[in-house]
């Protein structure tokens, strides 16, 4: 009997539904990796699109499709494809993003130079966001609140807790995680976790279980369009009248990780109420001006949130969004919006200076 080949170090897993559009551009930038130990796994979620052409008619024996006959959720079809895997590293690539040529080669240089006396979980990279066309989406994508500023560098479990519940929005999206390390939780995403925030659970979740090595470097492009599951997923939890935001929920599951394995300081879980605080005042602006809010009844109950769950957060710095919210009309707050988007648009224009 022939001996088998030996399992790729890499495996890249996409889980699609119906992204025909989208697949040859997922595939192709995986094939223009820098390095080969790989294996794509593509899941398809009893798609009515004909992927397995678009697969099959690479021609790479690297590239495995998988079709799942029955539909799931979007996250359990993450798991499920997860659960194909052979490598010792797997990295989720929605159908819709692309890696950078040199992604998993950096990636591999920083588990190689990893030295430390516990074990690496995930090295997690930068990301750049980008429109359906290419074009830098970053301001549109990270708002007037900015993104979240994390150093390049290796961090254990509560220096990259303080990082997943640092002001702005999480520069990241997505990594490559341990193989044995997911085995060990049990489950790549929790299924439990509501609506977009799943992700955002994880990358908190798995520094309980190892060290996090983060790159500071755009090393995935990722699409920001409106018929995104996130962009739809973000509106059903602001229209229903949900008790939590969606990050709130994940950011307190994944605080209860942490408490299970560790010693978690008051410090810490401050830091997580102050995150979750943060995510009701977004939503409770988001309620004032974007369509599917539902006004300032809503605003203000998810500001009572914030002040209960961390009220040193909204008294006194924020006291003057707080007031804005509540009294300000919505043409105010669209206007006011938009100005603040349109100077970081100017602000993020190549040639332009501070002074």
């Amino acid at each position: 009997m022939a001996d088998r080949p030996p399992a790729p170090r890499f495996s890249v897993l996409v889980p699609v539904r119906n992204g025909a559009r989208w697949l040859p551009g997922a595939i192709e930038s995986v094939l223009g990796q820098t390095v080969a130990d790989w294996e794509l796994v593509i899941g398809d979620n009893a798609s009515d699109d004909d992927l397995a052409s678009i697969a099959r008619g690479y021609g790479d024996p690297r590239i495995r499709y998988q079709r799942f006959d029955q539909y799931a959720d979007i996250f359990p079809n993450f798991d499920r494809t997860a659960a194909l895997a052979q490598g010792a590293w797997l990295y989720l690539l929605p159908v819709d993003d692309r890696l950078a040529p040199t992604c998993l080669a950096r990636i591999s240089e920083r588990i190689a130079a990893y030295d430390r006396p516990g074990r690496l979980a995930a090295v997690i990279t930068a990301a750049a966001r980008v429109d359906p066309d290419g074009r830098s989406d970053d301001v549109r994508y990270y708002g007037y609140e900015g993104s979240a500023v994390v150093s390049d560098g290796t961090y254990d479990a509560a220096g990259w807790l303080r990082r997943v519940c640092a002001p702005g929005s999480p520069p990241w999206d997505g990594g490559a995680f341990s193989r044995d390390v997911i085995e060990e939780m049990g489950t790549f995403y929790r299924t439990d976790i509501p609506d977009m925030s799943a992700d955002l659970e994880l990358a908190l979740r798995i520094a309980a279980f190892g060290d996090v090595d983060y790159i500071d470097e755009p090393l995935i492009m990722v699409t920001g369009w409106p018929e995104s599951h996130t962009h739809g997923r973000f509106g059903r939890n602001l229209s229903n009248g949900a008790a939590y935001t969606t990050q709130g929920a994940a950011l307190a599951v994944g605080l209860r990780a942490h408490e299970a394995r560790r010693a978690v300081s008051d410090e810490e879980r401050a830091l997580v109420r102050s995150a979750i605080a943060r995510s009701h005042l977004r939503r409770a602006s988001a309620h004032r001006y974007r369509d599917g809010g539902r006004g300032r009844a809503a605003a203000w109950r998810d500001i009572r949130r914030a002040a209960r769950v961390s009220p040193e957060t909204v008294v006194p710095f924020r006291v003057p969004q707080v007031v804005g919210l509540l009294l300000a009309p919505r043409w105010l707050l669209v206007r006011t919006r938009e100005f603040a988007l349109e100077r970081r648009r100017r602000a993020a224009e190549p040639g332009t200076t501070r002074g």
